[in-house]
């Protein structure tokens, strides 16, 4: 969820490999979801961009101040590999609040440990 330890930036990580996502799961779940929203490709440009556009602002390279950067072009998602960010902002209490983002649909849940549907 979202968090300062990041490496992609701040947000709701996603990955279309379902064997990457199994091995966050743990003994857990993993949701099979659809995301949509405008993406940005991880690339050498985008990086360059990204950090002319920190040294203008006088600001620490950053996960934070990526998810910023990125949001202020207009980006919802970050695909770097086949990892997937929605990008939210970093926030002092996400506990306090329930989140919903209609960039995010579950579509499914399963048990990580045999691939079983769990029905909710």
């Amino acid at each position: 969820m979202v968090g300062s330890g990041n490496g992609s930036g701040d947000g709701i990580y996603f990955s279309s490999n379902k064997n990457t996502a199994k091995s966050f799961a743990g003994s857990g779940v993993y949701l099979a979801c659809r995301i949509t929203g405008r993406v940005a490709d991880w690339n050498a440009k985008l990086a360059n961009e990204f950090k002319r556009w920190c040294q203008k602002r006088n600001v620490a390279m950053s996960a934070s101040a990526q998810t910023g950067f990125l949001l202020s072009y207009g980006y919802q998602i970050l695909r770097n590999g086949d990892v997937y960010v929605v990008l939210r902002p970093q926030t002092v209490a996400p506990a306090a609040y329930k989140f919903r983002d209609r960039k995010i649909k579950v579509l499914a849940v399963h048990r990580a440990c045999d691939d079983r549907k769990v029905r909710l």
